[in-house]
């Protein structure tokens, strides 16, 4: 998200240019818009019931709707901020169905960094 911010180079509309410049400003996604609707998709794929499952991603779309409505991202800003979120809260919770059999790891020591290997039985 940080990346895209950048690299997207689009303005706010309070200076009235929508136009997408790669690396010209840093409001391509909207951070705000990130940052409400992480807590909320998180809630949403902890719970089971469905009734709050809607009512957590509705509420994660709150803070990209506040920061349209105060003009101060485009939708498409404050949609890629939420849909960043998303992809963050889906990705976390993919977790691994299957123990792996051999787990490969570093393990920091005083004189560096080695790696472990572990057999699971």
């Amino acid at each position: 998200m940080l990346f895209l911010q950048r690299a997207l180079g689009a303005s706010r509309p309070k200076k009235d240019d929508s136009h997408w410049r790669p690396l010209n400003e840093d409001n391509g996604v909207s951070g705000h818009s990130f940052m409400g609707a992480v807590p909320f998709i998180t809630a949403a794929k902890m719970t089971e019931n469905s009734y709050l499952k809607y009512f957590f991603y509705l509420g994660s779309m709150l803070t990209g709707w506040s920061r349209i409505n105060d003009n101060s991202h485009y939708f498409s800003q404050a949609a890629l901020g939420w849909w960043m979120a998303y992809l963050a809260g889906t990705s976390i919770g993919e977790g691994e169905t299957e123990k792996k059999k051999v787990v490969i790891a570093p393990a920091p020591v005083a004189d560096g960094v080695r790696f472990t290997i572990v057999l699971v039985f």
